[in-house]
């Protein structure tokens, strides 16, 4: 299966730890993917730090933004303040676009340095409003263009120890709502618009997946996992961050590589509605027999879902034929 996976990390001071532990353990998160899976991915990293040039409330934050940049920096000193990314980074020689052409040794190389983001951006952690712009790609940021393919899952995984705080972009991004009579603080109903954003620009909700990383108590993030699977997308929530405890970050690892597989079953959406006992499904020309680990008709979508076990190789021309009912 395909996916194109987003990790929205959160740079502020209290972070340091956290992705530390994720770096240290990403290696058996890309074998797996790799070995486990097989799968044909896309991996890339940005942060939580959003400061719209309109917004901004001070010429340092504004410096620092990152805006859903996809980052292939590696920080010389993350306790320095005072200086923007552009000079207080040195380019690590890797693409900010890492994918499954690689060698495996170097996407964990690769990602390890992406993902060291530092901790000196600023207070606001926003995950999914970074994860927007990345695919919006709003800012016209070279290294974003092209990330999204047409039948990969899209996966948004958000690593943070702090609440949502996108809500504050709400009234400019969601104007629509932004004269409604809501709490303000109440994360639900601007987080549906993100999630609706999200799942609009697969062909079905199933090509979504989000994922947090949180602490206990993050606001926002339970909404988005809540909401993601109400209308029809992957979710989990991952309660990773536990103060200065040390998170099992192999295990959530594990976990989570294996619940992406499976979500990368693909799904071809039929034009009629089949008599189901004459599908035939032809992978270059071979056809495959229906099975568990292989592909199955869901009557509910009227598609047929080819599984990720089924490990169809990419590139693979896939054909589904049938009699129409009538």
């Amino acid at each position: 299966g395909q996916v194109d996976m987003i990790w929205v990390i959160d740079d502020s001071g209290s972070m340091g730890p956290d992705q530390e532990n994720l770096r240290a353990n990403i290696s058996r998160f890309i074998t797996s993917f790799v070995d486990t899976y097989h799968l044909d991915f896309k991996l890339a990293v940005t942060t939580t730090a959003v400061y719209h040039p309109e917004n901004a409330d001070s010429p340092q934050w504004a410096l620092k933004t990152v805006n859903g940049r996809f980052m292939n920096f590696i920080n010389e000193d993350p306790d320095r303040h005072d200086r923007n990314y552009d000079t207080f980074a040195t380019p690590n020689g890797y693409p900010a676009v890492l994918t499954s052409d690689m060698d495996p040794s170097v996407v964990v190389e690769a990602f390890s340095k992406n993902a060291d983001v530092g901790v000196w951006r600023g207070p606001d952690e926003q995950g999914l409003e970074p994860a927007r712009l990345a695919l919006s790609n709003d800012y016209g940021h070279p290294q974003n263009e092209g990330f999204l393919r047409e039948n990969a899952l899209l996966s948004i995984v958000v690593v943070s120890d702090e609440k949502e705080q996108s809500l504050t972009e709400g009234p400019r991004l969601f104007p629509e709502i932004a004269a409604m009579d809501k709490d303000p603080a109440s994360p639900d109903y601007y987080v549906r618009h993100y999630m609706n954003y999200f799942t609009s620009l697969k062909r079905h909700p199933r090509q979504f997946h989000f994922t947090s990383i949180m602490g206990t108590l993050n606001a926002g993030y339970p909404e988005a996992v809540a909401i993601a699977a109400e209308l029809g997308a992957g979710s989990i929530g991952l309660d990773a961050l536990k103060n200065d405890q040390v998170a099992d970050w192999a295990g959530i690892l594990d976990h989570l590589s294996a619940t992406i597989a499976t979500a990368t079953d693909q799904i071809f959406e039929l034009d009629n509605t089949p008599v189901v006992s004459t599908i035939r499904v032809i992978v270059d020309g071979a056809v495959v027999n229906s099975s568990p680990g292989t592909w199955f008709y869901s009557e509910t979508d009227n598609a047929i879902v080819v599984t990720h076990s089924a490990n169809i190789p990419a590139g693979a021309e896939i054909k589904v034929g049938y009699k129409i009912a009538h």
